[in-house]
């Protein structure tokens, strides 16, 4: 069936997925409680030194995932490159943790109050709110994306989400699927089958294009956007 532009409403602003990646921190203001550690797939992220412990990511992505009493899953919300991840998470969270989606790699920090009438300690303070208010707002758009938008929609917002926020500075119209599809599935809300079917839907229509090194190819931006934005009528 093909796509038909939806006659009943107008199209409304862009949201194609996640904004644009959270301010980058100053990092040389913080102190840093331990060297770069690395984690592997899957490993879980715990265990900060202090209760006042940051963790700041250097390279690779990160998810909170969630679990329900009946064994179902999902990933709540992702962390990349230069975000941070608050205390919170570690210390008052009970319905999930943290875990390493990719290769990556991040240290432990705090702030370091010894001078925290400089200048310097209220400019990262201001920076790093700005960094959880921007992901906040992330997450707050997600929301909106798993309560209301088709398998379809959801997936194409993922592939802008991908362009803005989690691949930077890659060329836009092609782009490494940063996950695997199963944590793909989990983070959308949907079945890895439904994912693949709407993937495969969205290869069909010549709006997308992979090859055999999971790169995308991003072939008909517009009209991708608009089926991310629910302007399209499947």
């Amino acid at each position: 069936m093909s796509l038909m532009l939806k006659s009943n409403r107008k199209p409304s602003r862009e949201n194609t997925g996640i904004s644009r990646r959270p301010g980058i921190l100053n990092h040389s203001l913080l102190t840093q409680q331990s060297p770069p550690v690395p984690f592997k797939r899957y490993d879980v992220i715990e265990n900060p030194p202090s209760n006042n412990s940051m963790f700041v990511i250097s390279r690779g992505i990160a998810g909170l995932r969630n679990l329900l009493n009946d064994g179902r899953r999902s990933i709540s919300a992702l962390y990349v490159s230069k975000d941070i991840v608050e205390n919170e998470i570690f210390n008052g969270y009970k319905n999930g943790y943290l875990i390493a989606l990719t290769h990556l790699e991040g240290y432990w920090c705090e702030l370091n109050n010894e001078d925290n009438a400089s200048e310097e300690f209220s400019s990262l303070q201001q920076s790093i709110q700005q960094n959880l208010s921007r992901q906040n707002l992330c997450m707050i758009k997600h929301c909106t994306d798993l309560g209301k938008k088709t398998a379809l929609e959801r997936t194409a917002a993922f592939l802008f989400e991908c362009t803005n926020r989690i691949v930077p500075g890659k060329k836009k119209s092609s782009i490494p699927l940063p996950l695997h599809r199963v944590d793909i599935a989990d983070y959308l809300g949907l079945r890895q089958e439904t994912l693949s079917r709407a993937i495969a839907r969205l290869e069909r229509e010549i709006l997308i294009r992979i090859d055999d090194s999971n790169y995308v190819e991003i072939l008909n931006s517009k009209l991708l956007k608009q089926i991310a934005n629910g302007a399209i009528k499947a």
